[in-house]
């Protein structure tokens, strides 16, 4: 037993010294950060057809990971314009899926103070005015690591409605892989003096994008443009919500969640209700033939009437017939 312990020991100590030496030589070897910084640079090309100037680049180990720092970052467009200037950046490598793939793998790329402006239509996303979906561009078809923004500026344009989101995402965690796009993010917009949460995920069928996004907030003044008509039939200054959207492309198909205010104007048919410290689930489900928008489990004061565990169903067809249902008027 002390024999097997002693070369245990034994091993420990030379792969600690291997790992040293390859820490040393790797944080100080002018050549390899030369390596890294055309490989990076041919991986970007590759993805995203445009080219990449790196003003400087250091590897600092983080652990068994080793991160790839990066400071001035330039890319620019078939014509040398430059659509995108990165501050600060590091690349996150994953060391065993290196070793093990016998080729560098990225885990994450971070990146600070930012700014983009993101315009998306169908089967369209320009990143600051350059078309990443071109047909020549492998982006859509290739993997992407996750991406993590920090202190970023973001516009986000809806090209169909020419509907513009501004909001600094204080951090934001994406990804691509395998056709899904998946987005984590908490941000600051004008919308609310409170920090507001947004999870997204979104798969790419055939010419489609099916997807799910998930919104919290509170005190939020609510963008009524974006919403679908049955929804822009509630009016409040400011609103808490726990909200779940169902997507196909840009279509709200399906909403479920919570919804509170301090006071609520609600178009039912021809006539308007106003009801103070309302709180109710709400269900929309959008169909080929109707729309159908459910408010249940409602607590509210109308008339200094206090009302409990009520519930209103608003359906439309595609005539523009409307049926509604009120359990307790």
């Amino acid at each position: 037993m002390p024999r097997a312990i002693k070369v245990f020991i034994n091993i420990i100590i030379i792969f600690l010294t291997f790992l040293s030496a390859i820490i040393v030589y790797s944080e100080n070897s002018e050549n390899l950060k030369s390596k890294i910084t055309l490989f990076i640079q041919s991986e970007i090309k590759k993805s995203f057809n445009v080219d990449v100037s790196i003003k400087s680049l250091n590897i600092k180990w983080v652990g068994f990971e080793p991160v790839v720092q990066m400071k001035n970052i330039y890319m620019s467009d078939e014509q040398d314009r430059i659509f995108l200037e990165v501050p600060n950046s590091q690349i996150h490598i994953d060391t065993f899926d290196s070793l093990q793939n016998q080729n560098i793998s990225i885990d994450k790329i971070v990146i600070d103070n930012t700014n983009l402006d993101l315009r998306y239509g169908k089967n369209k996303i320009f990143l600051n005015k350059k078309n990443l979906t071109d047909e020549s561009n492998s982006v859509i078809k290739a993997n992407i690591p996750k991406i993590v923004l920090n202190n970023s500026e973001i516009k986000l344009t809806d090209m169909s409605s020419n509907q513009t989101l501004l909001f600094k995402a204080k951090n934001l965690f994406a990804s691509y892989r395998n056709n899904i796009i998946k987005i984590h993010s908490n941000f600051i917009h004008q919308a609310s003096p409170n920090p507001i949460t947004l999870v997204y995920r979104g798969e790419l069928k055939d010419d489609k994008i099916e997807s799910k996004i998930f919104v919290s907030g509170n005190s939020i003044k609510i963008p009524y443009s974006l919403l679908p008509n049955p929804m822009q039939n509630f009016k409040s200054n400011q609103m808490s919500l726990r909200v779940w959207l169902n997507l196909r492309d840009t279509n709200v198909i399906r909403a479920s969640g919570n919804i509170s205010t301090d006071r609520l104007s609600m178009n039912i048919g021809k006539s308007i209700y106003t009801v103070e410290n309302i709180n109710t689930d709400i269900l929309f489900v959008k169909e080929k033939e109707s729309e159908t928008l459910s408010l249940m489990r409602m607590n509210y004061v109308i008339n200094d009437t206090n009302i409990t565990n009520n519930k209103i169903v608003v359906s439309k067809d595609n005539k523009r017939n409307m049926k509604i249902f009120i359990k307790e008027n």
